[in-house]
Parts: C-alpha cells; sequence; structure tokens
C-alpha cells in the first residue's frame, strides 16, 4: 500500500477534527462521516479516542542494556591493549543472539568516559620492594640536607640530534601530514649540566657520548664552579650513571668535603634537570624547523654535510641552554616537593 503524502495526511487530520466537533456539538456525527467518506469503523474510534497529540521521543526499545556496556568495560579492563575488533570477538561469543557493530563499541566506550590515549610502558621492576625502599631512602636523605639548609645541586645528561622534531603538526583532513628530514641524523650533541636554587651551575656539549675520563673531567670542572657559587660545597645529586664518576673525584683531597646523593632507581620525577632538557628541547624542535631550509639546502664552506648541520645544531642548543634563569631553576626543584610524600610512603610510581 503506498504511502500517503504530506497533503493527504493533513487533509485525514482535518477530517477527524470535523468528525470529532459533530460528534461533541451533538450534530449527525454519522452524516458527517458519509461526506467525508469514513468508515463507520473509522469514525467510532476516533470519537472514542478523540484528539491526541502525535507521540515524540519517549522510551524505545533498546538492544543494548547496562549488562553489555559492563562487559565491554571489562573487556578494557583486563586488557587495555585490546582493539575494538578483539571486542567484537568476546561480545559475540559471550553474547551470541546478539550482533554489534565496532562503531557502537567504540560510542558506549566513548560515553563511560573511556577513551583512546597514548599507550605508556611501566618498567617491571619500577616498582618492586627493593627500588621502592631506595627512593624512600633518598627522601629521607633529601629532606635531611634540605632541614640543615645545605646547598643541593642536581646532575643529568641529555642528548640531541637533527631528528628532534614535534610529533604532532597540521594539516588538511583527509591528507598526511608530511615534512622533509635530514637523510642522517648525524652525530649526537650530548648536554651535561648541573642545576641548583642559584641557577645554571655549569654545563659542557659535545658531540659523542661523554667517556668515563671525560665524565670525571667534568665533575671536577663542576664541583669548583659549584663552591665558587655557593662559596662551600655542596650536595650533589646524581643519577646511577653519574654516580660512579662522582665517587671516584671525591676521593680526591680537593673534594673530600661534598658529598654525593644517589637517586633512587626508576625516579626521573625527583631531578630537576629533567624538566630542564625538557624546556630546551622543545625550543631546539621549534628552532630546527624554523632552519628547514638552511640546515637541508646550504652547506658551509670546507665542511661536509654532517659537520655543517651539527655545527647549526649545536649553536641553537648552546643558544638555548642559556635562556635557562634561576626562576626556571627554582620552579623545576619546587616540583620535587610534589613527590618526596610519595617517595617516602613508597607508593607505586607512574611513567
Amino acid at each position: 500500500m503506498p504511502r500517503k503524502s504530506l497533503e493527504e495526511k493533513e487533509q485525514l487530520h482535518r477530517n477527524k477534527i470535523d468528525l470529532i466537533s459533530a460528534a461533541e456539538s451533538g450534530g449527525d456525527w454519522k452524516k458527517t462521516a458519509i461526506e467525508l467518506n469514513i468508515s463507520r469503523t473509522t469514525a467510532y474510534r476516533w470519537i472514542k479516542d478523540g484528539v491526541k497529540p502525535d507521540a515524540r521521543g519517549g522510551n524505545y526499545r533498546k538492544k543494548f542494556n547496562k549488562e553489555h556496556v559492563d562487559f565491554i568495560i571489562s573487556c578494557i579492563e583486563d586488557d587495555n591493549t585490546i582493539t575494538l575488533h578483539g571486542i567484537k570477538q568476546k561480545f559475540e561469543l559471550h553474547f551470541p543472539q546478539l550482533s554489534i557493530s565496532k562503531t557502537s563499541i567504540a560510542r558506549h566506550l566513548d560515553l563511560s568516559l573511556y577513551t583512546l590515549k597514548k599507550l605508556r610502558f611501566d618498567p617491571e621492576e619500577a616498582n618492586c620492594e627493593i627500588n621502592k625502599i631506595k627512593r624512600k631512602e633518598f627522601a629521607e636523605k633529601y629532606l635531611k640536607f634540605q632541614s640543615e639548609n645545605r646547598p643541593i645541586c642536581f646532575m643529568d645528561e641529555s642528548n640531541f640530534n637533527l631528528h628532534i622534531s614535534r610529533t604532532e603538526e597540521r594539516s588538511l583532513k583527509g591528507t598526511r601530514c608530511t615534512t622533509l628530514a635530514a637523510a642522517s641524523e648525524g652525530s649526537n650533541i650530548h648536554l651535561i649540566g648541573c642545576i641548583s636554587n642559584l641557577g645554571l651551575i655549569y654545563y659542557e656539549i659535545q658531540r659523542g657520548a661523554f667517556k668515563k675520563e671525560q665524565a670525571c673531567h667534568w665533575m671536577k670542572n663542576c664541583l669548583r664552579q659549584a663552591r665558587i657559587k655557593h662559596d662551600g660545597p655542596v650536595i650533589m645529586v646524581l643519577d646511577n650513571a653519574l654516580a660512579h664518576s662522582g665517587i671516584e673525584v671525591l676521593q680526591l683531597e680537593e673534594f673530600n668535603d661534598f658529598h654525593i646523593l644517589c637517586l633512587g632507581p626508576y625516579s626521573p620525577m625527583l631531578n630537576p634537570v629533567e624538566h630542564v632538557w625538557s624546556k630546551i628541547k622543545a625550543h631546539v624542535k621549534r628552532d630546527i624547523s624554523s632552519l628547514k631550509n638552511q640546515i637541508l639546502f646550504q652547506q658551509g664552506k670546507d665542511l661536509s654535510i654532517i659537520d655543517y648541520r651539527t655545527g647549526i645544531l649545536e649553536k641553537i642548543t648552546v643558544d638555548r641552554i642559556k635562556t635557562i634563569t634561576s626562576d626556571d631553576c627554582v620552579s623545576f626543584i619546587s616540583e620535587i616537593q610534589k613527590n618526596i610524600g610519595d617517595m617516602l610512603n613508597m607508593v607505586n610510581t607512574k611513567f
């Protein structure tokens, strides 16, 4: 049976109103029904039911209920790396009478506030009992030195290369976001530095990693600068990579009044120099992007391509190191206090 047009539906509604009005006013509704070509059965029903507003919205039958949503969430809780396809397979095995699309699964997860995020890895030994005890011991010693008002310096190292860049950019919808990159990342630029509440104490930059002898030489220079700036010996906070060099240097008579405090395992949040590197790298990424044409399409006189490009990277890095202020260092060091309580209470760390 063909569907009625909008005009036909409107006419039918007007006929219904006319018929009901005739019945309510005591008129001859049967005669009106004949004139409007309405069957007696339909006329009876219209008069009995009266004029009702069209139903809109309201409850409707849903095949997906709370039990189904809870099952999907349990799949995520059991394995947060599971894909929508994997959830769909598990769902249809558990509820064989239902079929659901991956789009519906994603929608219900969004409504339950489960969103897609970048996956982070927690090292399996990061929160073992021994490491949590070591982090607690570091926190106790740090607070002790702090209460004695002894100057504390923090050391760390990092590296840069020409492939350092932002991982997210913008492009027109439906197109890939691409950019030119150097064919070779070149030599790594290694940066090792030390900060305190007075600001940047000392740093060195070189191509390639710091060997043991170079690290010992750097440590001597750094301790001398720290003594000058703080007018006396300081507490040097190091990670395990630098600790061996520091212990050897402290055996020298010149530095036997210094003290080394080793960071606990898996505790980068307790080293404010990490924040310094993050700030420098953010600026370096921006500078490399703005100087891309100079880096890729020019070459210095009597220099290889790698030497020319590495030289630019060194200059950018040094310029950005000099922008680190004492206020930056004070702010970064104060961030430690947010994590000290968790270390004392042996709370699991998150990365």
